[in-house]
């Protein structure tokens, strides 16, 4: 792996020379392919990526594998500029649309240098050592072989002596570790001799241990007056209220005594009143009774008189009823009626809508009929033309040409009889500007005629701008 971002690496110098190289493999002596060279293929293309500092040059080889053609071997001289790249595409690839086609066997062989040396990151565990500052839990995963207080550092202190202490810890003043704030108790020597390490927040300056600071004892001092003065005048409280209490049970008892008297008195009093009181209250509530039942009578022939009432009203209401059940079926009568004419009308109104549908369709039909017939001819027209082009091209080339895709292409292989033709309008372009199309590159019709390959037609775009040329083709801003 290279030495980016690694703090810690070494040297390593590897011999290439006379060695054949798999790909998708390790290579011999244990060197990764990746570490020089890294290839990419979509089984049609290769593109080739120098990773190192220095110009490779190198002998590529592979076969092309079709259905159509079988087996052909390939082979390659290239030199790539560093942390440069080079694409590959055969020829044959074109030959390759609608056949299955794929590249196997691939290897290369390092012409130029023979000898490589490359800075790679040293590992620890097996993994690349972390460097000084990046969160640790071994001190073996650190190319320092140090963790201090779970991060890398190249010493027994902290990483730029900052450990990075949480909220509720404090760094010592060694520079080596975090401890937690407020925990030490009174009289215990603190670890880092740390005042926040006291739960009182105050080291005594003689025995550097935890205790109260000056202010605190004085505070102690203070509270410790003041609960002895809090308790006193509780003390003088509870014994004013147990005399309290004592005298309410004497004035309470006084007070029963002489309602008790009072009672007695009370009590003869009353038995004399009630016994002359009785027979009067007997006497009332006989009187009571017989009005009661005066009224009775009186409610009842009140009843008597609002039943008569009830009944005439409901006669009333049952005449009102039969005259409004007349009055709804007559309405009904008169709906039903309504309903009727309204349907007829709409009925006429479908049967007119209906004829005028009939006569169009008969007009679309005779209109889609015209139609077919000037594609028809038009279809004519375009194959009278195929027809004629390719008559001109043998007459001009002396050689047979056919129509694939659109597109009009030699009949046979110029190096390969037994395969089908180059593109014509590729040849063309190379012939008449005297030298290979670019690799990767595609030849576009200007005019989007694929039958037009008159030269100042093709020009010469990449596979993304063919393809935007197209999809611009069809924007309505185009059209």
């Amino acid at each position: 792996m290279y030495a980016l971002d690694c703090q810690y690496k070494y040297n390593q110098s590897f011999d290439l020379s006379n060695k054949i190289y798999f790909p998708d493999s390790s290579l011999n002596e244990r060197i990764n392919v990746s570490n020089f060279v890294v290839f990419q293929t979509n089984g049609l293309s290769i593109k080739i990526i120098n990773k190192i500092e220095q110009k490779i040059e190198l002998d590529i080889k592979y076969t092309m594998t079709s259905s159509w053609f079988g087996n052909q071997a390939r082979s390659y001289t290239i030199s790539i500029d560093p942390y440069g790249y080079y694409s590959i595409e055969d020829e044959s690839t074109y030959s390759c649309r609608g056949y299955p086609c794929s590249i196997q066997g691939l290897s290369f062989l390092f012409k130029q240098p023979s000898n490589v040396t490359l800075e790679l990151c040293s590992l620890c565990n097996l993994d690349i050592c972390k460097n000084d500052g990046i969160s640790c839990t071994n001190p073996q995963d650190c190319g320092s072989n140090s963790c201090v207080e779970g991060y890398c550092s190249n010493s027994a202190l902290c990483y730029n002596n900052n450990c990075k202490c949480s909220a509720d810890k404090i760094q010592c003043n060694d520079n080596k570790r975090c401890v937690t704030k407020g925990i030490v108790p009174l009289d215990v020597k603190p670890e880092c001799n740390k005042s926040q390490e006291c739960a009182t927040g105050y080291i005594d300056p003689n025995s550097n241990l935890c205790t109260k600071s000056p202010s605190q004892l004085e505070a102690q001092k203070e509270q410790k007056l003041k609960d002895e003065m809090l308790l006193k005048i509780q003390e003088e409280n509870a014994k004013k209220e147990q005399e309290a209490i004592k005298n309410k049970r004497t004035i309470a008892i006084l007070l029963g005594l002489v309602i008790i008297v009072l009672i007695v008195i009370v009590g003869k009093i009353i038995i004399e009143k009630v016994r002359s009181g009785i027979l009067q209250m007997e006497i009332e509530r006989i009187q009571e009774e017989i009005k009661h039942m005066e009224k009775e009578i009186e409610l009842m022939s009140a009843t008597k008189e609002y039943s008569k009432n009830l009944k005439n009203s409901i006669n009333e209401e049952i005449k009102e009823g039969i005259k409004k059940i007349e009055k709804l079926n007559q309405q009904i009568k008169d709906a039903e009626n309504k309903a009727k004419i309204s349907y007829i009308h709409q009925l006429k109104k479908e049967e007119e809508k209906q004829k005028e549908r009939s006569k169009k369709l008969i007009n679309t039909e005779l209109e889609l009929k015209q139609r077919i017939q000037k594609i028809e001819r038009l279809r004519e027209i375009e194959e009278e033309r195929i027809v004629h082009l390719l008559g001109t091209y043998k007459k001009k080339y002396g050689k047979e040409f056919i129509l694939d895709n659109g597109y009009i292409r030699f009949a046979n292989n110029l190096f390969y009889p037994s395969q089908k033709g180059q593109l014509f309008h590729r040849w063309l372009f190379e012939k008449e500007h005297k030298r290979k199309i670019k690799i990767n590159y595609e030849i576009h019709h200007k005019d989007f005629d694929k039958l037009n390959n008159n030269i100042e037609n093709l020009e010469e775009l990449t596979p993304e701008e063919h393809k935007a040329k197209h999809i611009n083709k069809f924007n309505p801003k185009n059209l």
